[in-house]
């Protein structure tokens, strides 16, 4: 029995899906290795056509830029991380001590004769509770740390495959991303005007999400660093990269992190300190949120921070801490296909 050529057809695209399917869980482990070193090699794709009109070979191109990549990661990972994890181990190893020293401070407060605005706004706070929840933080904090340590050597070799495979995939995807892109083009079942107008909301929202974003983030994180660390707050690199972290998330940002630190100044006495905390995150990082952030991303995104605040929750559940920018782009490539379908009907 001979079938017809709709029903081969039908087979081997089951067959088709099927394998990338099989693909997809083979290299899910490598994912995200492999999706950093498509990004890097997307926004180092100037840097390499420029290089390479010096250098006149493509493979010694993408060597140097790889390479050089490769390096600068493992020199801030040095720089930022190893004082980071440092202050973590101190926080957990004297997380007792700071959990009395502020149960103390607000029960002198709560005894206080003439309570200031801030007591009376204490005084309505469920002490045991805050303890306890503080206690919770300090033991999950000791357990990931404990952990850590514990298997150093499993993390080494993770995070060594994890750098090679990235560096595979950024010299891979700097010569040939484009011709990928291409491939991938040319399987998609519609007009050439609705690919372009999808690569290009692709383009698009990697610019805005991850480019405008990270580097804003960074910034702030950086810039609240500094000020933790002139006002001798405790564990100000910690902080500053939960700044970071914090910057990335929509309609989160860096209030949830300066906010409480202006409480501590204050329940420790520390006005004056609170005051410039306050300020200067209020005024410079406010700024870079509401001026530098628009002014970088602008209105290429075209969707609502709401929208972006899903597509990172429902990306982080899925992807993990890639998710920041992987949910983001399947939402937006979600309205592009939305509206390329109304324009079908």
């Amino acid at each position: 029995m001979r079938l017809s050529y709709d029903h081969k057809k039908r087979v081997f695209v089951m067959f088709f899906v099927f394998l990338i399917l099989l693909t997809l869980y083979m290299l899910r482990s490598y994912f995200g290795a492999i999706f950093i070193g498509g990004l890097l090699a997307y926004f180092l794709t100037p840097w390499y056509t420029k290089l390479l009109g010096v250098v006149k070979r493509p493979l010694l191109a993408q060597s140097i830029i790889a390479f050089s990549t490769i390096l600068l990661i493992l020199l801030l990972i040095t720089v930022f991380i190893f004082p980071v994890v440092g202050q973590a181990e101190i926080l957990y190893d004297h997380s007792d001590e700071y959990i009395l020293t502020l149960t103390s401070v607000v029960e002198e407060c709560s005894n206080s004769i003439s309570p200031a605005f801030w007591c009376q706004f204490v005084e309505k706070m469920e002490i045991d509770k805050i303890k306890q929840k503080a206690k919770d933080v300090a033991g999950q904090v000791g357990i990931f740390i404990t952990q850590g340590a514990l298997d150093i050597l499993k993390f080494i070799a993770s995070f060594a495959l994890f750098i090679v495979i990235m560096g595979f995939s950024l010299f891979y995807f700097l010569g040939h991303g484009r011709d990928v892109t291409q491939h991938v083009s040319t399987l998609l079942p519609l007009d050439e005007s609705h690919k372009k107008k999808i690569l290009e909301r692709f383009e698009e929202t990697i610019r805005a999400v991850v480019g405008g974003n990270i580097v804003t983030a960074l910034l702030e994180g950086i810039l609240a660093g500094i000020i933790f660390f002139c006002t001798a707050i405790p564990f100000s690199f910690l902080l500053g990269m939960v700044v970071a972290i914090a910057a990335l998330i929509p309609l989160v940002g860096a209030p949830v992190v300066w906010i409480p630190v202006t409480l501590y100044l204050i329940f420790n006495g520390s006005y004056a300190k609170a005051i410039i905390v306050a300020l200067f995150s209020f005024i410079v990082l406010g700024a870079i949120d509401n001026f530098l952030k628009p002014k970088l991303i602008g209105d290429k995104i075209k969707m609502s921070s709401f929208a972006i605040f899903l597509g990172v929750l429902g990306g982080i559940s899925v992807f993990g801490i890639l998710g920041i920018f992987v949910g983001p782009i399947i939402v937006a490539l979600l309205v592009t296909c939305v509206d390329i379908y109304r324009e079908l009907k």
